[in-house]
């Protein structure tokens, strides 16, 4: 995501929500009962994304002020969300956030991946592993692992990879403008998105 759109949501955060205090849109169900449409094109993804970033950042900040959900009842919707878009989606037909991504690695990552490769930690580490401000990360992008749009080590894949996109995770309101990065090269979190702001009945206005 372009760094202006950071600067555009610290700002959003403190100067919009006087407004949106005011001007609260509170459905009376959160769900809605229009079908996802849904769009798989890498390219279109990542342009409708670009197109669509300055308005994810508006609903960044309604989801944060103005929507009158619980945190556990908005973690409950994104999880249903996710889930109906995800069952049109094939992810081996993309395999985008193997090739685009940063893969950040633990101990438990790096002990697990060694013995599946039959190497031992340290040259493992030597290997595959580069670490940056003290994180650690897979060091080739596309990931080494990668074998066309499939993961080679699927059953011993690092933990951030496992829970990617993290959609079904606690806390989504927290972690949005996540969201609205890995929208830009994910077909789950645009379509997603683009799901929840009718879902939820976001006016865009």
């Amino acid at each position: 995501m372009p760094l202006w759109l950071y600067y555009i949501a610290s700002l959003c955060d403190g100067a919009i929500i006087e407004r949106i205090s005011k001007e609260r849109h509170v459905p009376e169900s959160p769900i809605t009962k229009s079908g996802p449409k849904i769009l798989t094109n890498l390219a279109q993804v990542n342009r409708r994304a670009n197109d669509l970033a300055e308005q994810n950042v508006r609903f960044r900040v309604w989801v944060k002020f103005g929507c009158k959900l619980t945190d556990h009842e908005l973690d409950a919707v994104v999880r249903e969300v996710t889930d109906e878009v995800w069952s049109h989606i094939d992810c081996t037909a993309c395999g985008q956030c193997c090739k685009a991504l940063r893969i950040t690695v633990d101990a438990d990552d790096i002990s697990r991946l060694s013995k599946r490769t039959g190497m031992g930690a340290m040259a493992f580490m030597r290997r595959h592993v580069r670490e940056k401000s003290g994180e650690k990360y897979l060091a080739q992008s596309p990931c080494s692992f990668l074998r066309g749009n499939s993961c080679s080590i699927y059953e011993d894949r690092p933990k951030a990879c496992a829970d990617f996109p993290y959609l079904h995770a606690e806390s989504f309101r927290e972690r949005m403008l996540m969201m609205i990065e890995n929208s830009f090269v994910c077909p789950v979190v645009f379509n997603t998105l683009e799901a929840l702001k009718r879902k939820l009945a976001w006016n865009k206005k």
